[in-house]
């Protein structure tokens, strides 16, 4: 192993995540080492943790019974050429392919998120404990998987100048196996949360994810209170 931290010693497996072509690749000059996650085992996923909600933290479930914990900062890279000669007692566990698409996406967030108005993060960080707000939201209603936000103008703007918002709730599965009902409650809290001065909300629509066109991802963008409690440093 290339490098040591405290936490490794807490690990209880290792979750790979490579391209199949660089993990075989022949060269080690071009491919040297292989990355993994460092993961605790866990008795249930925690709803406000499940489907990359949580920048920072993931629970995923592996098979029927068995769930992991991930954190975004615990990877590691072996030499590949350690690997070579490895072998395993058991059959590895493997995550399905509706859990490996979620760990991408989450893993690949990191890097790729959105910027908002360094002013409309400033109005939406003196809500009053959102994030208790957002906890409770998620927990009542599990199958939120993502807030995009339409935000316009998308620049600043004078302190005494407003901001429209339109709010787009992607729901996990689909609209015939969903529940239409749970819509108009999630939209009804969020309105309560995110009601304040200078934003002013246009629209919050709940959709589910056969619902969302391409046309939806053009305009809307993802946001988390990441975005605002990172940048602010506070404890919401």
């Amino acid at each position: 192993m290339n490098e040591h931290y405290p936490w490794i010693d807490n690990a209880e497996a290792l979750v790979l995540f490579s391209q199949d072509c660089d993990l075989l690749n022949p060269s080690l000059e071009n491919e040297p080492f292989a990355e993994f996650f460092c993961v605790t085992f866990i008795a249930e996923v925690n709803p406000s943790l499940a489907y990359g909600k949580n920048p920072r933290e993931i629970h995923l479930r592996i098979g029927d019974s068995q769930c992991i914990c991930l954190s975004i900062n615990h990877r590691i890279r072996i030499d590949r050429e350690l690997l070579a000669g490895m072998s395993f007692d058991h059959e590895p566990l493997m995550l399905l392919n509706g859990n490996l698409k979620i760990l991408l996406s989450w893993l690949s967030k990191k890097y790729s998120r959105p910027a908002f108005p360094d002013r409309f993060n400033e109005l939406l960080a003196q809500i009053p404990k959102l994030d208790k707000k957002l906890l409770t939201l998620n927990t009542s209603f599990p199958t939120i998987k993502r807030l995009l936000f339409l935000v316009v103008p998308n620049t600043e703007v004078a302190t005494n100048q407003r901001y429209s918002l339109s709010i787009k709730v992607l729901l996990d599965g689909r609209f015939a196996d969903g529940d239409e009902n749970s819509k108009e409650g999630i939209s009804v809290k969020l309105r309560q949360i995110f009601s304040v001065k200078q934003i002013r909300i246009l629209e919050i629509s709940c959709d589910y994810e056969d619902e969302v066109t391409l046309f939806d991802l053009k305009y809307y963008s993802l946001w988390d209170k990441e975005y605002i409690s990172r940048r602010y440093d506070l404890v919401l």
